[in-house]
């Protein structure tokens, strides 16, 4: 029989509560030992109710990897609004958190420092050539380019849109 710190072990640095139940623990037991593993500080849960853990057995600064929670909770996530223009120098506006647009569902399951913006099917075919991959986009998620983030900050109204002097200067908005 494996130990808890055993199963940890064998979870992935961020984890959802399917990721449990994979590990063969009897039907139902896998609330008790993650309330256990929680209680005893071995995971984070990723927001109220969320269904998704960072394992801080594994590694205790995994609270940071929360694009990583997010994409797990939301495969169709994509980075929008300031933290793209903070990261691509448009703005020295830093932003608290960090806006993802997602697929528009029935619920929505919170994720801490993460806002997230509903947006529909079409939005993405529209978005098609302005999203980056994250190996351009310097996210670990998909992301606007600074210039669609801009204009989908001032479009949809969900999201903080910079005043002209919080556009750095060399950049044509």
């Amino acid at each position: 029989m494996a130990s808890s710190v055993d199963r940890l072990l064998k979870l992935p640095f961020v984890f959802a509560v399917a990721d449990v139940i994979r590990l063969g623990l009897a039907q139902g037991d896998e609330h008790t030992f993650l309330a256990r593993a929680v209680k005893s500080e071995r995971i984070a849960s990723a927001g109220f109710k969320s269904g998704i853990y960072f394992n801080l057995l594994r590694d205790p600064n995994a609270r940071a990897r929360v694009l990583e929670a997010a994409r797990l909770a939301y495969p169709s996530a994509v980075v929008v609004g300031a933290a793209v223009l903070h990261a691509h120098g448009w703005t020295t506006q830093v932003p608290h958190t960090t806006d993802l647009a997602v697929m528009k569902r029935r619920s929505r399951r919170p994720i801490r420092g993460i806002h997230f913006v509903e947006r529909k099917a079409d939005w993405y075919r529209q978005h098609a050539n302005d999203i980056l991959a994250p190996s351009e986009s310097g996210f670990e998620l998909h992301a606007l380019t600074p210039a669609a983030a801009l204009a989908d900050a001032k479009a949809n109204g969900d999201l903080w849109v910079p005043d002209a002097d919080d556009i750095d200067a060399h950049i044509d908005a």
